[in-house]
């Protein structure tokens, strides 16, 4: 659990960081802020961020920290401000969300208190197919999306292929042999779901609720032997 917890810190503080970088004028690549804050890649820090759900303006938010440019002197070149740039970005993003809301897209989660959530990964792939939507999507995010530098997808139950269930198991057995496997058996689902979304990003992904059914019986025995 406890790295889960430092990973969902770090994907919350980079964007920030991002931003914070981008107004003081610097073009240090996002790679290397990622790195700063503990991801191995570009990659894997948006497998964080495209696994979870989250609110339509920290999407907008994030979205846009990764597409603004540094900041720059306003001249006749650049006749718009480095702030009004900012805003005509998050504004572009706003409304796009705004079409797909009125379309009744299936990936916004209205909550009970009220509040709009998005699924991440589907509401980005979502302005990857609007080609007036498509720049709205940073590179790093359209190449986690389209698979490139991953290996082959999984194909569940392909002869002589590990299905994906098998390698979340052949993961979580690792973790109990070297003593990291989280007591409750709901966060380690949790762990494993985050490590499987980062490693194997084009494969189908189990749900946490399914890992958990899987790994149960083996993380009792565990339990067991390890109180």
């Amino acid at each position: 659990m406890q790295d889960v917890v430092k990973t969902l810190v770090n994907f919350k503080i980079t964007p920030s960081e991002i931003y914070g970088e981008r107004a003081c004028g610097l073009t240090t690549p996002i790679a290397q802020i990622v790195a700063r804050s503990g991801f191995t890649s570009e990659n894997e820090f948006w497998a964080v961020a495209m696994s979870e759900k989250m609110t339509n303006t920290l999407f907008v938010h994030l979205l846009r920290d990764c597409l603004i440019p540094p900041a720059y002197e306003q001249t006749p070149a650049h006749p718009r401000t480095w702030h009004q740039e900012v805003e005509r970005i998050e504004r572009a993003l706003h409304a796009a969300l705004k079409v797909a809301f009125d379309d009744n897209e299936s990936w916004f989660i209205k909550t009970p208190d009220r509040r709009l959530l998005v699924r991440p990964r589907e509401c980005a792939e979502w302005l990857l197919a609007k080609p007036m939507r498509a720049p709205l999507v940073p590179e790093g995010l359209k190449i986690f999306l389209s698979g490139q530098g991953d290996p082959e997808p999984i194909r569940s139950g392909a002869p002589g292929r590990p299905t994906s269930m098998q390698l979340v198991i052949a993961e979580a057995e690792r973790r109990r042999a070297l003593g990291e496997t989280d007591k409750s058996v709901g966060n380690e689902a949790k762990i494993l779901k985050l490590w499987f979304g980062t490693k194997h990003s084009r494969a189908t992904q189990p749900s946490a609720k399914t890992i958990e059914n899987n790994i149960r019986r083996a993380h009792k025995e565990w339990l067991a032997q390890n109180p």
